[in-house]
């Protein structure tokens, strides 16, 4: 799991949408970290196809249900793995990726 958490603190630290910046960086990296463990993937394998990120989110919510993980962790790690596609890719989630999460 190498996701490249020194390009993406960079990228967070100078993103227009994060008010706190020290404290909502270092959660955000913690967060995409914690939902590679879980996956057991590095995040850089995945960025790159829509589909797959489709996927995982959905694997994500899949074992976050299976663990009992509370669904505030299941928003947080899949709001990270969705800024470090736009961080990889330039691009943004189609709304209805996010959207199954909460069905």
């Amino acid at each position: 799991m190498n996701m490249d958490k020194i390009k993406f603190k960079l990228y967070l630290q100078n993103s227009d949408s994060i008010s706190s910046k020290s404290r909502s960086v270092t959660s955000r990296i913690s967060k995409a970290k914690k939902a590679e463990e879980l996956l057991n993937i590095d995040l850089d394998d995945i960025v790159s196809d829509k589909q797959l990120i489709q996927a995982t989110l959905l694997k994500l919510k899949k074992i976050c249900d299976q663990n009992d993980i509370s669904r505030a962790m299941l928003y947080a790690m899949s709001n990270a793995i969705r800024q470090y596609y736009t961080f990889r890719t330039g691009d943004r989630l189609p709304k209805h990726f996010t959207n199954q999460l909460s069905s």
